[in-house]
């Protein structure tokens, strides 16, 4: 009986990650209060007016995201029913990133650990329903085509009916508009990857192809988009019409500076540490680790040192929510040569540990320089600060991504002593734990 349990436990062991990750985000759903923001707000226009009329309005006058709307109309009317579908989603997206960058037992705990890192509280800022539908659901449509996007690189068959479910997936996944962005580089990713190996028939690379630029230019045409912009500028930002394009790029970097590096962001310490040991471990060169290890020393500058030395508050300054930007500012230079130095540390360190890979180095670059895309986009948009940090869903996404991929492709490369191992598995304990009652205190105190 003893041996049985012993090899039906040792069967099962490889799913016990994503098991702790389940019943984290079945924690968080327990607490969730699906009566706010623009949950109350869809709820009371879904029971006044038709479906259609609904659709037609915000085509016209507010947004390009039809597809999304149209699915919001179960998740906000049956909240039950969400919160099993969105536990579900949340759950199958750490499993799908574990099988895109093929972990193993230990990498599959790591990527759930990164996951679980992931700031769930900013999921609320436009009721936790809508924010959810329209930014985490079309996560996961990203991932599962990412999967069949894998089997076309290694050419595997996709059966007929795999076809339609990833083709319904598709037109409901690029409604997004930064997912759909995405979904492009990693499409054209693919596509570069098969023209290397001199392989042009593969009907899924196009069908994905095609519908991703169809969705593009739905978007791109869709007067409700320009209306919004025009609304939205008129009531926030009158002067938003005058900023140029450079002025509006300065702006959404700044943000990513003020939510990645001033306010220590923990997701981007855990990823910016790892990448950092990463090369120590596989190089044992000091200046290599030192120039890996520059995104950890400025977010110690921007915490350790400023509390030791508060005369360097001057310098390592926290960026404010703020349009009114001094352009050519001591401060505004010294944000973005920060910002630059931790983005060429990140992009360093991924070299050296992907340095036997050109081509994979490139993927990964591209799929974060995605991810980053989708963030600093954001300061074109007279809501950036409006939309909250839901905007940088996707940024945070690839980091993990790319995280993972790194640690992962260097698993016979790079080995740890026993009390090393220990040490790194203690402190990854303890930062996701208190990661995870910091996202549960939040709840608790919103409830």
């Amino acid at each position: 009986m003893r041996k049985n349990l012993s090899l039906t436990f040792e069967k099962y062991r490889k799913y016990l990650p994503f098991l702790f990750v389940t019943l984290v985000f079945i924690t968080y759903h327990c607490f969730i209060d699906t009566n706010s923001n623009d949950d109350i707000y869809f709820r009371d226009v879904f029971t006044k007016m038709s479906l259609p009329e609904i659709l037609h309005k915000r085509y016209v006058e507010w947004s390009s995201r039809t597809l999304i709307d149209l699915l919001l109309y179960v998740p906000i009317m049956f909240p039950v029913l969400w919160k099993v579908a969105d536990i579900l989603i949340l759950s199958s997206i750490t499993m799908i990133i574990c099988s895109l960058v093929e972990a193993n037992e230990k990498e599959r705990w790591y990527c759930c650990f990164l996951v679980l890192m992931y700031p769930f509280k900013d999921m609320v800022s436009a009721g936790w329903i809508t924010t959810t539908v329209n930014c985490i659901w079309p996560l996961w449509g990203l991932l599962f085509i990412s999967l069949y996007l894998k089997k076309c690189i290694k050419n595997q068959k996709i059966k007929w009916y795999e076809y339609i479910i990833c083709a319904v997936v598709l037109v409901f996944t690029c409604n997004q508009e930064q997912v759909s962005v995405v979904m492009l580089t990693i499409v054209v990713i693919a596509l570069v990857t098969q023209l290397k190996k001199k392989q042009f028939k593969n009907p899924f690379l196009y069908m994905t192809l095609v519908i991703n630029i169809a969705s593009l230019i739905f978007i791109q045409t869709c007067p409700g988009n320009n209306a919004r912009f025009y609304v939205e500028a008129t009531n926030r930002v009158p002067e938003f019409f005058d900023y140029t394009l450079l002025q509006k790029l300065c702006l959404g970097l700044l943000n990513v500076m003020r939510v990645f590096i001033a306010e220590l962001n923990p997701l981007f310490w855990v990823v910016a540490v790892t990448l950092m040991v990463l090369v120590y471990k596989k190089t044992h060169h000091y200046l290599k680790t030192m120039l890996a290890a520059l995104p950890v020393l400025l977010l110690a500058a921007h915490s350790i040192l400023i509390s030791m030395f508060p005369v360097l508050k001057e310098i390592f300054v926290v960026p404010i929510q703020t349009f009114d930007v001094k352009w050519l500012g001591l401060h505004t230079i010294l944000f973005l040569l920060e910002l630059f130095a931790v983005i060429f540390g990140v992009i360093y360190a991924m070299h050296q540990l992907l340095d036997k890979w050109r081509g994979e180095f490139w993927a990964m670059l591209f799929i974060l320089g995605a991810g980053f895309a989708t963030a600093v986009v954001m300061g074109f948009s007279p809501t950036l600060y409006a939309s909250a940090n839901r905007v940088f869903t996707y940024f945070y996404f690839s980091l993990i991504f790319v995280c993972g991929y790194c640690v992962c492709r260097n698993r016979f490369r790079i080995s740890f002593q026993k009390i090393e191992g220990l040490l790194i598995k203690t402190i990854a304990l303890i930062w996701v734990l208190s990661n995870v009652l910091e996202n549960l205190q939040f709840l608790y105190e919103v409830v």
